[in-house]
């Protein structure tokens, strides 16, 4: 059974055909989901074909090519992320229900409290990305990144599927030009599937986004929490301290352990979309340079920002979780260990050396989710920009 506080997550991740619900136990029941599952693929993927196609039979020059790619690449990446988590959805499920057991959980009220706070954190943090209760977060959390990526990416649909409506309905055009389609879709009726097939498969894709994006930022939270709780039982350390100590050395391998699991599970994601985040940020640069101030370029201009902050998402909560790893050893220090025998000293020295190498989340094993190389993709980005309009 998965905890409640990814309920949000998980849900949509189930209206997207992801994951069954969990009441649904019956043989036809599953079958119905899987049904409902295939059909959801299928219309993924014939969006993605159509786009695809686009470049094989229709892209001429490179302006065609950048209209398409910025496009057909976030399709691509956003069915990756489904499929990844349908391959892996045991283990994740499996993953997150381990934090029930011990080491992870709370065993006395002061624990309890900050195992509350932190699993309000994942919660606020999936209810403020998702745009619910908007006015409290505005109230309460003024500085929420959260709310500034649901402002940016809901004005970003807004610009797309509303100037789609008052400019191509009456001509019977696309939202999405670029796409091939092997039939004449200025009929009406043809027109009207297509259309809604387009508008209906870009939406849930972005759902997809979203709940990709909650479920990797909070299992970093759960992991900041569990470095937090740690410190509450280095620095109250009762009864024999022998078996204290060594509990907490158990509690802080978990932690690695945990961090490892999460970055095996997510580490493709999080690669492929630093590989994106670069490439379509010069991409879309050059876009904007070939296009006249008009609603085309305010387009690309709030989707460049909507990925960038994707990615600044997974590198603030990743910097995060490195930082509060390398407080362990302050940690230990603020602790009573003149009071505790040489076995246990040994045993505090042993974390502290393991605590030397933080924990670090990473892209395919190259590139560490943190502010740095945040800021490593910008001037990346830039620099290929400038290489492109150069030439």
């Amino acid at each position: 059974m998965t905890t409640t506080t990814f309920r949000y997550t998980f849900l949509t991740f189930t209206v997207l055909g992801c994951l069954p619900p969990a009441t649904w136990t019956s043989t036809a029941k599953r079958r119905l989901y899987n049904v409902y599952t295939f059909l959801v693929l299928i219309l993924v993927q014939t969006t993605m074909l159509t786009s695809v196609l686009d470049i094989v039979f229709n892209v001429k020059n490179p302006s065609e090519f950048s209209d398409n790619f910025y496009l057909t690449v976030s399709i691509i990446i956003s069915i990756y992320k489904m499929l990844n988590f349908m391959g892996k959805r045991d283990d994740i499920l499996f993953l997150i229900d381990k934090v029930k057991r011990e080491p992870f959980t709370p065993v006395n009220e002061a624990e309890r409290i900050i195992k509350m706070k932190f699993d309000k954190e994942i919660q606020s943090r999936i209810v403020y990305y998702g745009g619910k209760f908007v006015e409290t977060a505005l109230v309460h959390e003024k500085k929420n990144t959260s709310l500034v990526f649901l402002f940016v990416i809901s004005l970003y649909l807004s610009i797309v599927w509303g100037s789609s409506v008052v400019r191509d309905l009456k001509v019977r055009s696309l939202g999405n030009p670029r796409v091939w389609v092997p039939y004449d879709y200025s009929r009406q009726a043809l027109y009207k599937v297509t259309y809604c097939h387009q508008a209906s498969t870009l939406i849930a894709l972005t759902f997809v986004h979203f709940a990709n994006d909650t479920l990797i930022s909070g299992l970093m939270i759960l992991i900041r929490g569990q470095l937090t709780l740690l410190q509450h039982r280095l620095q109250n350390i009762m009864g024999d301290p022998n078996l204290s100590v060594k509990a907490c050395a158990k509690h802080h391998a978990d932690i690695y352990q945990l961090a490892a699991d999460v970055n095996k599970y997510f580490q493709g994601i999080m690669g492929f979309q630093f590989a994106v985040s670069t490439s379509m940020a010069c991409f879309t640069l050059f876009r904007i340079t070939r296009l006249n101030v008009g609603i085309q370029m305010y387009e690309s201009a709030v989707y460049i920002v909507c990925t960038l902050m994707q990615l600044s998402y997974y590198c603030w909560y990743g910097n995060e979780v490195k930082l509060k790893s390398l407080e362990v050893p302050a940690m230990i220090f603020a602790s009573n260990w003149p009071d505790f025998d040489n076995n246990s000293k040994k045993m505090l020295m042993i974390i502290m050396k393991r605590a030397t190498s933080p924990i670090e989340f990473s892209s395919g094993h190259v590139v560490s989710l943190n502010l740095d190389a945040f800021m490593a993709v910008l001037k990346t980005s830039y620099s290929i920009f400038n290489v492109l309009h150069t030439t």
